[in-house]
């Protein structure tokens, strides 16, 4: 309850009036009254005021009491409303209770009148406060429906991406290798070249699909955050043409995360195009960075932690907010056909839940929008100037190559390509063969390439028992999304590595004398 009490009090009677307030402030209540004597001073002040309480009498100079319910009902619903009045029977009380008044007393017991008025504010702040609960349950359930059906159009972005990686390995694979047979300047080789081009066009967009799903392979390096976007910087302003200014706002203690850099950089560069789209009459950009810290039991979307913050700043056309629910979701676009995938935003909502951290949009319509990116801190020292060490020209040895594949025609292809890049090659379907294959050869076995998902067997499986009979037997896994966190590190067992669906035949000979030559 308010500790004074806006009070809007319709009564003819001057002298009853003063009673009732002394009353009041008798008992302790302190009211800021606004006395009106005539139904259009009542429907002005209901109109242009804000009050807590309605007091009003039943007889009242061309109008009734039961009028004046109506109107409040209709224009205050939310505030009490309490009859005083001198000749108000039981059957009118009864009845005015039923259309929504609070409570009635009767001029000659006012002593109720302090107890009436406080059990009103008190029920009517209760109801406001469950109101107010009710409301945000009801957002967080919203929300909460949300996280399920983007997981869940993730899920099934992923499995659709899996798939299409595996086809998409075939189709860019042979028409490569037939590529490399013809002259250039042949015909043939001319639509195999366009095949291979729009080829390689799916496997980005299939690239995207596992960027929302979250089942991409990342390659996390440490990385200074301002450096990273002090970097960018250039492109970005190249990207967004000069009638919109970039501007950064980087804290110097924003400090260091660990993502993989090609993908921190793709996330500001969709967040970037988005904003230009944005303002096509110009504004300005700004990238924005500080040190966040979120405590053990705060509410918060973050678990307890440090982190950074990047703060993406639009001064754009802003987002609707039946639109700002919907942002996350793949294909899901309001620019015009041909004008975008509805991809961008996917892929930056599952490159920043992937790299462990959280991402959020607030937005007004015609003020701007802003993406606010958490990533955990890391204290670890940046390795941003680290140097990759070049392939080695090594020649192929004849070396014995286990395969397993499950798809016919995925396999058919590598195997064609490691025969004619002059490696021995064993071939299986899955790992139950490959095992009876490995175990039926007699020489070693000097690689094993295989699928990470497999019926029967699948590739850490299949790792784990050959490497009973073959320690430090080396591995490429192959796969459409990465379930396991295989790095290019040591494992337990030996060199590993990974290669990604779809991928060409050269870039599978590079990789596979990458972990040969380790």
């Amino acid at each position: 309850m308010t500790d004074t009490v806006r009070l809007l009090y319709f009564e003819d009677d001057a002298l009853d009036a003063e009673l009732v307030l002394r009353m009041l402030k008798r008992e302790g209540l302190t009211v800021n009254p606004t006395l009106v004597t005539y139904p259009n001073d009542f429907e002005k002040a209901l109109d242009t005021q804000p009050f807590d309480l309605i007091l009003c009498d039943n007889n009242l100079p061309g109008y009734d009491g039961a009028s004046a319910l109506r109107l409040a009902k209709q224009k205050k619903p939310e505030i009490p409303f309490i009859f005083v009045s001198g000749t108000l029977g039981e059957e009118n009380a009864i009845e005015a209770l039923k259309r929504g008044a609070t409570d009635y007393v009767l001029k000659d017991r006012l002593g109720r009148l302090a107890l009436a008025v406080r059990r009103a504010l008190r029920e009517t702040e209760e109801l406001r406060q469950r109101k107010a609960v009710e409301a945000a349950l009801k957002e967080k359930e919203e929300e909460l429906r949300q996280v399920q059906k983007l997981e869940a159009i993730g899920q099934l972005a992923g499995g659709i991406a899996h798939d299409f990686n595996n086809l998409l390995t075939i189709i860019n694979g042979h028409s490569y290798m037939a590529m490399t047979k013809l002259n250039p300047g042949e015909k043939l080789r001319s639509k195999l070249e366009l095949i291979y081009k729009t080829g390689n066009r799916a496997a980005a967009l299939t690239k995207q699909l596992l960027a929302f799903s979250r089942k991409q392979v990342l390659q996390p390096r440490v990385l200074s955050i301002n450096q990273t976007i002090e970097e960018i910087a250039k492109l970005i302003q190249r990207l967004i043409g000069e009638d919109i200014e970039l501007k950064l706002a980087l804290h110097p203690q924003a400090g260091n995360v660990s993502a993989d850099p090609t993908q921190l950089d793709q996330v500001f560069m969709n967040l970037s195009v988005n904003a230009r789209d944005a303002m096509p009459r110009g504004g300005s950009l700004t990238f924005e960075s500080c040190a966040h810290s979120v405590q053990a039991g705060e509410e918060s979307d973050l678990p307890p932690g440090n982190y950074v913050r990047v703060t993406v700043r639009d001064t754009g056309h802003g987002i609707e907010p039946a639109v700002l629910l919907r942002i996350w979701e793949p294909f899901f676009t309001t620019k015009p056909v041909g004008k975008g995938t509805g991809l961008g935003l996917s892929t930056v909502f599952g490159i920043v839940k992937q790299s462990g951290g959280h991402i959020a949009c607030t937005s007004e319509v015609g003020k701007g929008t802003a993406f606010h990116i958490f990533l955990p801190r890391v204290e670890d020292p940046t390795n941003q100037d680290a140097k990759e060490s070049g392939l080695a020209a090594v020649a192929v040895r004849q070396e014995t190559i286990l395969l397993a594949e499950d798809e016919d025609g995925i396999r058919d292809l590598i195997a064609e390509t490691l025969r004619v890049s002059g490696y021995k090659v064993l071939e299986a379907p899955n790992g139950r063969k490959a095992m009876e294959l490995a175990d039926a050869h007699p020489e070693a076995i000097h690689l094993l390439v295989t699928d990470l998902i497999m019926p029967e067997m699948g590739g850490k499986d299949l790792v784990a028992a050959l490497r009973k009979k073959h320690s430090g037997l080396r591995v490429l896994y192959m796969t459409g999304y990465n379930l396991m966190n295989v790095s290019m590190e040591q494992d337990e067992g030996g060199a590993c590595g990974f290669i990604e669906k779809p991928f060409s035949p050269s870039s599978l000979t590079r990789a596979i004398r990458q972990i040969l030559d380790a």
